[in-house]
C-alpha cells in the first residue's frame, strides 16, 4: 500500500540500525538529522534495526514517492530474508551457504538497486543511496565488482574511506563517520 505521504519539507531515510541511530546517545549526531538540518528539511526515518535490503525495499513500497526526496542506506548483501526469517552471514547454516552464494546474493542486490532507481526516477524523486561497509569488504572480490556496477549510478555515494569512528556500542558508525555521510548527502542533494 503506497499511502504514506512524504511532505515536501521532509527527507525519507530508509535503512537499518545505522539509519535508526543505534550507537548514538542522541539523534543530533545521526546522519539523518545532520544532513536534514543542513538542507533545512525534516527527517522522516523509517529504519529496521537488524533487517536487510529486502525489508528496506518493502518499506519504500509503502510510500507515495511522487516528487519525494529519499536517501537509502543499504545493508551489506549478506543479510538475507526468507520464510519470515532474517539471517546474517555469520549465522548461515550449511544449507544457506550452498544456496546463498556470493554470486546469487550479488545478483539479487544489484537487481534490487535497479528496481529502486527505476521506481524513484519514474516518480521524479530526488534521491541518493549508499551501502554500509565493514572491515572485511576490501578482502571480498565480488564486493569490488558490485561497487564498480553501482558507480554507474549517478545517485550512488561511494563510501570507501568514510568509517573513521564507532558509536557508543563499539560496532555501529560513530558521530564523525555520520558527519562524513551527512556531508556527502548534503553535497549531493543540495546540487541535484
Amino acid at each position: 500500500v503506497t499511502d504514506k505521504k512524504i511532505d515536501p519539507n521532509q527527507i525519507l531515510f530508509l535503512g537499518c540500525s545505522h539509519t535508526y541511530g543505534i550507537g548514538h546517545a542522541t539523534s543530533d549526531t545521526v546522519f539523518t538529522h545532520v544532513s536534514s538540518n543542513a538542507l533545512d528539511k525534516n527527517p522522516l526515518v523509517d529504519a529496521g534495526p537488524g533487517l536487510g535490503n529486502m525489508n528496506i525495499e518493502c518499506r519504500w513500497n509503502r510510500y507515495n514517492l511522487k516528487n519525494a526526496t529519499v536517501v537509502v542506506q543499504f545493508t551489506d548483501m549478506y543479510r538475507i530474508q526468507f520464510n519470515n526469517a532474517q539471517k546474517q552471514a555469520e549465522h548461515y547454516d550449511i544449507h544457506d551457504s550452498f544456496v546463498f552464494t556470493d554470486e546469487v546474493l550479488a545478483s539479487e542486490y544489484i537487481a534490487r538497486v535497479k528496481r529502486m532507481a527505476n521506481l524513484f526516477r519514474t516518480n521524479d524523486c530526488k534521491f541518493c543511496f549508499f551501502q554500509i561497509k565493514s572491515e572485511y569488504s576490501e578482502k571480498v572480490e565480488i564486493l569490488h565488482e558490485i561497487d564498480a556496477i553501482l558507480s554507474q549510478y549517478p545517485e550512488y555515494l561511494y563510501n570507501k574511506d568514510w568509517i573513521v569512528d564507532y558509536g557508543l556500542d563499539g560496532c555501529h558508525y560513530g558521530p564523525k563517520t555520520h558527519k562524513i555521510i551527512a556531508n556527502e548527502i548534503f553535497n549531493f542533494l543540495n546540487v541535484s
